[in-house]
């Protein structure tokens, strides 16, 4: 039983195949899969699969990419999609300071924007963080980040950065480049994250795993995510597929029935 913790199945690269993708994560045994709203293309998209998939969550933010296009209107449209009955977080949000489309500053008001209505709303947030490791790290702590709860999405550095990140309460989610041959420091932050704390994702279609580098990736493709950490853990593959299953619906504070999933508490009325 796994868990896609961030897909991107409600991208634009999947419209000539979204069914096929779907039906390949459900044949691989994804129970769960979390799509990021992201933009207003992303989003539209993400409402259209969730009415028709009971297997899909969302959560919905603005990239940090796009931080200068975050205006009044677009946290008029966040805020209501935080009120979907799917809706479990506030992403991917963050910094990204390896493209110049947003100024440095803009990105960053605009994160401390968003963790306050997370933090209004009660829900976690993904974090997206690209060249900007210090001043994400910055300003989750100063926005006390554990009491608002939040994961860093394909964490892909070293055991100091996460170690940092877990001393603030965090959550991290591996995605295929855990598996590459060069990834070795990210594995040993494998080793040190405490159990409880590890999530898994594709960031399809990006970031392929090995031994599938070159293909278009896709939810199915967190097997071997999932594969390669519990090696690196000396769990069985049973064992840590579940863990993670688990690990998210903690996260994003959801139960599973074996076929739908629900805000904790709404089952028991």
């Amino acid at each position: 039983m796994l868990f896609d913790s961030h897909t991107h199945l409600n991208a634009s690269e999947f419209d000539e195949d979204r069914d096929q993708a779907l039906a390949k994560a459900r044949a691989a045994g994804v129970k769960g899969m979390t799509l990021i709203g992201s933009d207003r293309e992303s989003i539209d998209r993400a409402n259209e699969m969730l009415v028709q998939n009971d297997d899909l969550l969302a959560v919905f933010g603005w990239h940090p990419v796009d931080a200068i296009d975050f205006g009044p209107e677009e946290e008029a449209l966040l805020r209501q999609q935080l009120t979907h009955p799917k809706a479990v977080g506030v992403g991917e949000i963050g910094l990204d300071f390896h493209w110049d489309k947003s100024p440095r500053k803009v990105q960053e008001r605009v994160l401390r924007q968003q963790l306050a209505i997370a933090r209004e709303y009660e829900l976690p947030v993904v974090i997206h963080s690209r060249d900007a490791q210090e001043a994400t790290y910055q300003i989750l702590k100063e926005e006390k980040i554990g009491e608002i709860g939040g994961v860093i999405h394909n964490f892909g550095d070293g055991p100091d950065l996460a170690q940092a990140y877990l001393d603030l309460g965090m959550y991290l989610s591996f995605s295929g480049v855990s598996t590459f041959k060069k990834s070795k420091e990210v594995r040993e932050a494998v080793r040190l994250c405490p159990k409880e704390r590890i999530l898994i994702e594709t960031d399809s279609p990006y970031l392929t795993p090995e031994p599938k580098r070159g293909q278009k990736n896709g939810s199915h493709l967190v097997r071997y995510v999932c594969n390669r950490l519990a090696d690196e853990l000396d769990m069985s593959y049973e064992d840590f597929a579940q863990l993670t299953f688990d690990n998210a619906c903690r996260f994003f504070n959801r139960t599973y029935d074996g076929q739908t999933f629900q805000k904790k508490g709404q089952a028991d009325g």
